[in-house]
């Protein structure tokens, strides 16, 4: 219950609505570069995902460093637990829009939505007690 009352603090639920904010800006930046790049350029999906996501790197790092978690730890060593769980989430994600769009027929613009839903779950816990701590 030690863990569950540490979630529920004050704190961590306005860290968790800055994360929630500073998220859903990364994710329209990442959905209409993605727009741009599927529909507008006619790249492959998994291909566009792979290089928007590779974009927005850099904006969600620093606005979750800096705005959300107000971390002072070193930014060497953030940044490689950060590029870790990017290119964790890089292969999860392609793997899971590949099996929706390309297996079960969802539309790619619909896929990405679902599965960038999929990693704020894992990603706002690990940022706090990996990445940003």
């Amino acid at each position: 219950m030690k863990v569950l009352g540490e979630y529920l603090s004050r704190e961590n639920i306005r860290k968790f609505m800055k994360y929630c904010l500073t998220g859903g800006s990364s994710f329209v930046i990442e959905y209409l570069l993605f727009f741009l790049a599927n529909e507008v350029l006619g790249l492959y999906y998994v291909l566009a995902n792979a290089i928007v996501y590779t974009i927005t790197f850099w904006f969600s790092f620093l606005v979750n460093k800096y705005f959300t978690f107000r971390s002072k730890g070193k930014m060497g060593s953030q940044l490689y637990r950060f590029v870790l769980l990017y290119a964790f989430n890089m292969v999860v994600t392609n793997g899971m829009f590949f099996l929706l769009s390309d297996v079960v027929g969802i539309p790619p613009l619909i896929g990405k939505v679902f599965v960038s839903g999929m990693v704020v779950l894992w990603n706002f816990p690990i940022y706090r007690r990996f990445i940003y701590k």
